[in-house]
């Protein structure tokens, strides 16, 4: 499961307000990996660059940061 979950453009796949998420580097998603994440919330759209922080066998963290937000997916 963290295999899959690690890949932060999956989110299209299973949050229903992520509009479009691309991987902004290349390579093994590893700490420090980041992507683009445009999402709708009440009607507006968010756009967030979330960042891979910590990638354990049990344990994802991506922190999204924007204009006006940040956010933190344990």
């Amino acid at each position: 499961m963290i295999d899959y979950l690690k890949d932060f453009s999956r989110t299209e796949e299973w949050d229903p307000g992520t509009k479009t998420c691309r991987r902004l580097d290349t390579g093994p998603v590893l700490p420090g990996a980041t992507w683009r994440n445009v999402s709708e919330f009440r009607g507006r759209e968010t756009e967030l660059t979330y960042r891979l922080t910590r990638l354990e066998p049990r344990r994802l963290t991506f922190v999204g940061e924007g204009p006006k937000v940040e956010s933190s997916t344990t």
